[in-house]
């Protein structure tokens, strides 16, 4: 195993002998190859010569941003194609590159399975994975495959793939670059400009000390940036999530003003919120005329769909509502609710109760007579937001973009007005919602 990267990877092996019971066992191949930029070729992931089966593959993609193509999603349109013993034409043939790894519509968030992944999607960057264990592709003397550059070969993205094979018969694949720099992958032109959005889906990995890494490289690159402030207090935010504790003194910048105003006054409703245990947070974010309720009382508004709005109250009972009401200003509407414990925290997203008309106290503790309805899983959206696919408002209030899903009104792009949304929390929470682990796949 060798790190080729500039940071160290952390892993754990573990395995035990057994004896071969298949007389005649195939050999694990692997081929690795990057191409791009050029539009118009399509970008080869295997071409495999002998005998054996297709195992799967992982492919990782960067939008080069040369054409409006490149700037969108549609780079993910690519079909792939799969040449069995030098046929002239492709016996499989797919309907998108998303499609072919288990994940259509442009993928919503992170998500983890044995057979197939998506563990980064941030505009436009995506590294996917797909293992054909239970439906590979069997050959006789060759597999070829090759996947489009964005529908018809549009798109200047790079590609860099690890294709997998079992083969009969040890079988020399396509030579690794041995020179370094030409196996690096290739930098998002918008790294640095959707910094949220790649710490949002590194939380829905849990995978916290990237996300403290990621903003360490991000103070080294622009040292000078007006949100830095508001970055290093996340930063100790991830700190405190891995059970460090944070001292007075690593706080006392932010609250006295040092790393900025909006680190400042978010960093006093975090010393506010660790002060006492039955404090919470409640935020809202909605691409749509929003207010956030919480026990019928009403608690902030927005119309930003780039930027949380958080709160703090206190929760005394053992149960709390959070609900809000939307109207639709734009396309594409859609509210994320959330409320965070000291201990767990609550989001909307898969159940969140939804209606068109309210009856009674909708958004209080007691006396309401909604109809309500469940948002199934479906109704989800992509993600926060797929449009202007650049950026969200930097802000220290993690989990509430990553443990919390966009939610809709039914039917709100037919019947457009007013959506509510109610979420009813039992408290004290323990932990995160149950969605995070059905959507990603992933425990805490």
């Amino acid at each position: 195993m060798l790190n080729g990267s500039d940071h160290p990877v952390r892993a754990v092996f573990a395995g035990a002998p057994e004896a071969l019971t298949d007389p005649s066992p195939r050999y694990f191949h692997a081929e690795w190859r990057k191409t791009g930029p050029d539009a118009g070729i399509p970008h080869t992931i295997a071409n495999f010569n002998g005998s054996g089966l297709f195992a799967g593959a992982f492919l990782g993609l960067t939008g080069k941003g040369v054409t409006q193509q490149d700037d969108s999603w549609w780079l993910l349109e690519g079909d792939e194609a799969m040449f069995v013993d030098d046929e002239p034409s492709p016996s499989w043939r797919g309907t998108g590159l998303e499609d072919y790894f288990n994940g259509g519509w442009y993928y919503r968030s992170a998500v983890f399975s044995a057979l197939h992944g998506i563990f980064d999607r941030v505009p436009f960057r995506t590294a996917q994975y797909r293992h054909q264990l239970v439906d590979p592709v069997t050959f006789s003397r060759s597999l070829r495959m090759t996947i489009e550059r964005g529908d018809r070969n549009v798109s200047h993205a790079w590609f860099q793939s690890v294709a997998f094979a079992y083969l009969d018969e040890p079988t020399v694949v396509q030579p690794v670059p041995p020179n370094r720099n030409d196996r690096r992958a290739v930098e998002n032109r918008f790294d640095w400009q959707d910094v949220m959005l790649q710490l949002t889906e590194l939380e829905r990995m849990n995978n916290f000390e990237r996300a403290i890494a990621l903003i360490d490289e991000y103070g080294e690159r622009f040292p000078d940036a007006p949100d830095l402030g508001v970055y290093a207090l996340r930063k100790l935010e991830y700190r405190r999530l891995l059970g460090e504790n944070i001292s007075a003194e690593e706080m006392a910048p932010f609250l006295t003003g040092e790393r900025g105003p909006q680190a400042q006054e978010q960093a006093k409703l975090l010393d506010w919120f660790y002060a006492k245990p039955n404090r919470v947070l409640v935020g809202i974010n909605a691409n749509s005329q929003a207010q956030l309720y919480f026990n019928g009382e009403a608690v902030a508004r927005t119309d930003h769909p780039l930027a949380w709005v958080v709160v703090g109250k206190e929760a005394d009972g053992s149960s709390a509502v959070v609900a809000a009401d939307a109207t639709m200003i734009r396309q594409e509407p859609w509210v994320q609710l959330g409320l965070r414990t000291h201990d767990g925290f609550a989001g909307s997203g898969i159940g969140t109760k939804r209606a068109r008309r309210i009856s009674g106290a909708w958004n209080a503790e007691t006396g309401d007579q909604t109809q309500w309805k469940p948002v199934p899983n479906p109704d989800l959206l992509r993600g926060t937001p797929d449009a202007p696919f650049i950026g969200s408002v930097a802000n220290a209030f993690i989990l509430f973009g990553s443990k919390s899903y966009s939610v809709r009104s039914e039917d709100w792009a037919y019947y457009q007005g007013r959506g509510y949304f109610r979420m009813d929390i039992p408290l004290p929470l323990d932990g995160w919602p149950a969605q995070a682990r059905e959507i990603t796949g992933l425990e805490r």
